[in-house]
């Protein structure tokens, strides 16, 4: 009995040590003969560039056909403020914002709604490298500034972010815009 039972755990530890040698030379074998895989993830980058007649106000001092262009390399949804200030040569504001009768603004009328935190929304998806319709179709300036030494100045901040998740578009917009369901166009709360 003695002896079976020694032939029994000797039996044991040979098949154990086969099983370890098959296993070992089976991961030995499959990681020599595997090829590196090299997995690389690129994120995507969203990035705007404010786009303007710059010959006419130059020649004309009035503001033209201003787009949004998505220089970014994934489609995107943009937004813009518009910020207008007295400004001197140099760039120095003057401590009085202009009035509303001071310029005026003619809107572009495609796709771009005022949100209630001040902000344009351009309602629809921008491709990579595309654009915007206009966001300013012209601006005037139609009164004096308070000083001689400034002029009218009206500055346009693009922003965008990835036309994608839901949650990036309402953490962006502050809870002012909706995505459709396809995620091809945004619905803004507008100012009343």
């Amino acid at each position: 009995m003695k002896k079976t039972k020694i032939k029994a755990i000797s039996l044991m530890i040979c098949l154990l040590m086969v099983v370890g040698v098959v296993v070992g030379g089976t991961v030995a074998y499959l990681k020599a003969e595997s090829d590196e895989v090299d997995n690389t993830f690129t994120p995507s980058e969203v990035t705007t560039d404010v786009v303007e007649d710059t010959e006419s106000f130059e020649k004309e001092g009035i503001k033209k056909d201003v787009v949004i262009k998505n220089t970014g390399d994934t489609d995107a949804f943009i937004r813009a403020a518009i910020v207008v200030t007295w400004q001197d040569k140099q760039g120095n504001v003057y401590g009085q914002k202009p009035a509303e009768g001071d310029y005026t603004i003619d809107m572009g009328d495609e796709g771009w709604v005022k949100g209630s935190d001040g902000f344009w929304y351009y309602t629809s998806v921008v491709p990579a490298n595309g654009s915007t319709k206009n966001l300013i179709d012209t601006v005037t300036c139609t009164g004096t500034a308070p000083d001689t030494n400034y002029k009218l100045c009206v500055e346009i901040l693009g922003s965008g972010v990835q036309a994608g998740p839901a949650a990036a578009v309402e953490a962006w917009s502050d809870g002012v815009a909706e995505l459709d369901e396809g995620w091809q166009t945004i619905t803004v709360q507008e100012v009343e």
